[in-house]
């Protein structure tokens, strides 16, 4: 409990909401959502039966939409961008001829140039064409009533002003931690060293690994990243220095 995550806003769209619980097989001839259809309501999407008795809210993943408005704001943006160079290039053509005087060069430029308002705010882009935009950070806290977890919003961080604006106060209650210092507060660590005879395997982040111990007959290699069997007649010399089994010695 405590614990801090980040991520960007949802902003619910009610029209695209509105527009996905309308959904049937009849309004919507893509092959996967008819079988997902089909695969839910046990009937033939033939049947006009199938179509009006049964609605998209109750297919199961319908209420993930929750970041509809990211791929709304991406088509968007890039209407925007053709829109602007159709006007500037070739006002007069239209449908594939289109394709003729717009280039991805121009694309880029133009789209990180962009700047216009959407349904979810401003959309700009900084020098790097990443898009400014906002972090939500939420904290796991209990629920009210006493069951369960959810995640209440506790600052938000703006990428356009580099600032965080903290909407709520934070706390913390620590528990089932297996590493926790003696004040009570949990080490920020994502690996510890390993130990004699062990050696490293790399995951991501880059700087968390795990530890696999070496087999009797071996030594560590390549900076403890590796084993390597001692030759014939030799065994493992844990005395060989401070790093430990990184030499053989004759039997």
């Amino acid at each position: 409990m405590g614990g801090i995550v980040a991520g960007i806003p949802a902003f619910l769209s009610p029209s695209y909401n509105e527009y996905a619980a309308s959904m049937t097989p009849a309004l919507n001839p893509n092959p996967w959502f008819i079988r997902k259809w089909e695969t839910t309501f046990n009937c033939s999407s033939r049947d006009i039966s199938c179509s009006v008795n049964h609605s998209a809210v109750n297919i199961s993943g319908y209420d993930s939409y929750v970041y509809a408005d990211v791929v709304y704001d991406t088509v968007l943006t890039f209407a925007q961008a053709i829109q602007r160079l159709i006007g500037q290039n070739c006002p007069e053509k239209t449908g594939n001829d289109v394709r003729s005087c717009i280039t991805g060069r121009e694309m880029k430029e133009v789209i990180q140039n962009s700047s216009f308002y959407s349904p979810t705010g401003l959309i700009e882009f900084d020098d790097q064409g990443n898009r400014f935009s906002t972090i939500d950070f939420e904290q796991v806290l209990p629920r009210p009533q006493g069951e369960g977890f959810e995640l209440v919003k506790v600052g938000v961080y703006d990428a356009r002003t580099a600032t965080i604006t903290v909407e709520k106060n934070i706390s913390f209650a620590y528990s089932n931690f297996e590493y926790v210092r003696a004040d009570g507060i949990p080490e920020s660590v994502c690996s510890y060293p390993c130990g004699p005879m062990e050696y490293t395997i790399r995951r991501e982040p880059g700087c968390c690994w795990d530890c696999r111990t070496c087999r009797s007959n071996e030594i560590l290699v390549d900076g403890f990243t590796g084993c390597r069997g001692c030759p014939r007649y030799t065994w493992p010399d844990a005395t060989v220095g401070a790093a430990w089994w990184n030499g053989c010695t004759v039997v």
